[in-house]
């Protein structure tokens, strides 16, 4: 059973482009994929393990309903209509079936609708929220187009794939009068581009190629002792407090899982040993999860985030001088990486109610110009980056315009959390300066939007 299928196969077709199932890179992506949204081990090694012999895998048909209504109640919206006044699925297609602008696709919507219906009545509170975030992104989108004399002749959620059987960026596409299409893609929330690969990252930032993964690869490389000395002071923040008492998420359960373990795993042990499933079992790992959080655990606790933070840190620094020379000259590649470009079509980008939005340009638009990365870290008085987790904002010029700031965020969010597998990029932030459109020779976004 695959929950989301829709949104995996979106995010592994972005990554690969075409999907070939039994492919070892587009296996790898999907496994970073899976990982990045929690998933445990095993069911990712089940996945993998089928897809590469051939084996159907038992699906779910899409079912985030916070993703495809909030789509569909943008275009819906866009279009015209009114959803507050629907008290139901039979109201609801009343709307839409007198929508003031076309709207496309429309029985796959109601089809879509129905679906979702059938398993919980709409409207929910949660439906109610993604319709008035749904709202606000239309009107904001019909005003920026307006505003730059482009009329809206239709507008439609994005259903299936598109060429060659990937997922487009764009979640709803508007046709306007002129023939030229606008692809829209929305974000409930705030939206940040955050799905991104630390091995891409580090390949087309840094010119670095990891096999495994970055800490994975520098434990290969050289620095074992900084990464087991780091990993000590969460072994003494868990496995060292074992008997603790039995409180909030640490059961007896956990604590018995430890006994287990003990002494063949103990604070001495490495990263490699937490890693093997033959002396630290899957389940086991959720006890130092457990035993981690406990709240009589908060001094070993706050040593480890900060011995974690000093000494990973500064061997992932040491890492990027000693195996390359800084940034790579052409940045293009990591620039239409970073913020999703289509190959040949700009398209609009709309999040966090509206408060940001932008056109993206096209990977055509991106190419040919020069860019220069500047990043603005904080730091402690060693020098070393201060948080616990390798975090630091990134200044992108365009041509010497400041055009957007995006944060590299690498941490530990692996089923189990902490140390259960390698870093992941969980970057939180996208900002979009004044300088951005004129940088991409994209139009202005109306001053009025705010």
């Amino acid at each position: 059973m695959i929950p989301n299928l829709q949104k995996i196969l979106k995010e592994w077709s972005y990554r690969v482009g075409v999907i070939k199932p039994k492919d070892k890179k587009h296996l790898h992506q999907l496994n970073n994929i899976l990982q990045e949204e929690g998933w445990p081990k095993k069911v990712i090694d089940e996945i993998t393990y089928k897809l590469k012999n051939g084996k159907k895998l038992t699906t779910e048909a899409a079912t985030n309903r916070t993703e495809d209504l909030h789509e569909i109640f943008f275009a819906i919206a866009f279009a015209g209509g009114d959803i507050s006044k629907a008290k139901d699925l039979k109201g609801l297609i009343d709307v839409i079936n007198k929508t003031k602008l076309k709207l496309d696709n429309k029985q796959k919507t109601i089809d879509t609708l129905k679906k979702f219906d059938a398993k919980e009545k709409f409207p929910t509170k949660k439906d109610i929220s993604l319709y008035k975030d749904a709202t606000n992104l239309a009107k904001k989108t019909d005003i920026y187009l307006r505003s730059n004399k482009l009329k809206p002749k239709s507008v439609s959620r994005v259903f299936g794939t598109g060429p060659g059987g990937t997922k487009m960026i764009a979640d709803a596409v508007i046709n306007l009068t002129n023939g030229e299409i606008v692809s829209v893609s929305l974000k409930y929330g705030k939206g940040q581009f955050s799905s991104l690969s630390v091995i891409d990252l580090v390949q087309k930032m840094f010119g670095i190629k990891l096999n495994q993964g970055l800490l994975k690869d520098m434990y290969k490389q050289g620095y074992k002792s900084e990464i087991d000395t780091a990993f000590h002071y969460y072994t003494m923040a868990t496995i060292a407090q074992k008997d603790l008492p039995v409180k909030d998420k640490y059961t007896q359960e956990d604590k018995d899982n430890l006994e287990k373990i003990y002494p063949k795993f103990n604070e001495n042990s490495t990263w490699m040993d937490y890693l093997d499933k033959s002396k630290v079992p899957v389940k086991t790992r959720k006890a130092f999860t457990h035993l981690y959080g406990h709240p009589d655990n908060f001094g070993p606790r706050a040593v480890h985030k900060k011995m974690k933070g000093q000494l990973l840190n500064n061997a992932i620094d040491l890492f990027f001088q000693t195996k390359s020379k800084g940034l790579v000259k052409n940045l293009e590649e990591a620039i239409i990486y970073i913020i999703r470009a289509e190959p040949k079509t700009n398209y609009l980008y709309v999040a966090d109610g509206g408060k940001k939005f932008s056109m993206i340009p096209s990977q055509e638009n991106i190419r040919g110009k020069k860019y220069t990365f500047k990043d603005v870290v904080t730091t402690n008085d060693d020098g070393v980056i201060s948080s616990a987790d390798y975090t630091y904002d990134m200044e992108v010029m365009v041509d010497g315009i400041k055009a957007f700031t995006f944060d590299i965020k690498w941490r530990f969010a692996g089923q189990a959390g902490q140390w259960d597998g390698d870093l992941q990029h969980k970057g939180s932030k996208i900002i979009f300066h004044e300088g951005f459109a004129k940088a991409f020779g994209l139009p202005e976004m109306p001053k009025d939007m705010g």
